[in-house]
């Protein structure tokens, strides 16, 4: 029997059943493209997650070491501390990483009050550096970043935000390093040495009478690869490790003028990664006192 035609009474209204259908349809497109469309730098400030804020206090000399996490590629974290042993050093290390992050060294009033501005502040006024992209490694980690910069009693803060959103994996950590050591007076390596050696002298003008603590800071911060040796103008001093505490006298004698004292580090074995197979290179700083 040939079925009846939309209108007649006693069978259904085709032209009502289609209507529905297309409605139907509509209302699943739409269910799928709203779960599809999840938060990120696509969407739209709006809607960026919550950015995190952590407190590390005062920061000295034996440092704060934490791991962190990003949560989405949107999300920025910031880190405030305080100096108060100043004027000093901050050395900022960000290690272990799976995907490169951009990270800025800021004063505390240099901040944006509103995180929605985070995500796009850049290192003008009141930022004191920003560390550059990194180099990407053959197995799994990315370049660490290193910072150094002088600093005075005050509040900080530390940026760390995804670089790359192709690269950003949410599962990943981080670990966060950051130590305010006396002033540096001398530094050398630089980026293409993949380290650098930075030397700190206290007290910065030492008497004859002083008791002067040299120490040497590998960056980043794996000493343990290196030998430490000594010298106060070109002799040889007994004494190894990054340390070295020396009564004034003894370096400078009865001699008028400067004094330099040299530490040299040269790397005895590789980082434990497939992709540094070779010993870090040698590096020498020195700094100098006066025998006035």
């Amino acid at each position: 029997m040939a079925p009846r035609l939309a209108g007649q009474t006693g069978g259904p209204d085709w032209r009502w059943m289609a209507y529905r259908l297309r409605a139907a349809l509509v209302a699943v497109l739409t269910l799928a493209l709203t779960l599809m469309a999840e938060p990120g730098y696509a969407v739209g400030p709006a809607a960026l997650p919550a950015q995190a804020t952590s407190d590390l206090g005062t920061v000295r000399a034996d440092g704060v070491t934490l791991t962190g996490s990003l949560g989405s590629f949107g999300q920025v974290n910031a880190y405030t501390f305080r100096v108060t042993d100043g004027p000093g050093s901050a050395q900022v290390y960000v290690g272990d990483l799976w995907y490169d992050v951009e990270v800025l060294l800021l004063q505390a009033s240099a901040l944006p009050a509103d995180p929605a501005q985070w995500r796009t502040v850049s290192c003008g006024s009141g930022c004191l550096a920003s560390a550059p992209a990194s180099a990407r490694r053959r197995v799994q980690y990315i370049q660490p970043k290193g910072l150094l910069e002088s600093v005075e009693n005050g509040s900080y803060v530390l940026i760390v935000r995804p670089r790359d959103e192709a690269d950003f994996s949410p599962s990943r950590q981080f670990t966060l390093r950051v130590v305010v050591t006396p002033p540096v007076c001398a530094v050398s390596g630089g980026p293409e040495d993949g380290y650098r050696l930075a030397l700190a002298m206290t007290p910065s003008s030492p008497r004859r009478s002083d008791l002067v603590t040299l120490t040497a800071y590998v960056l980043p911060p794996f000493g343990d690869l290196f030998e430490f040796e000594w010298s106060g103008d070109g002799k040889g001093l007994d004494a190894g490790g990054p340390v070295l505490q020396i009564p004034a006298l003894d370096l400078i004698g009865g001699r008028a003028g400067g004094h330099e004292v040299r530490v040299q580090a040269r790397g005895i074995k590789a980082y434990p990664d497939p992709d540094q197979p070779e010993a870090p290179p040698t590096l020498s700083v020195g700094c100098t006192l006066s025998g006035g």
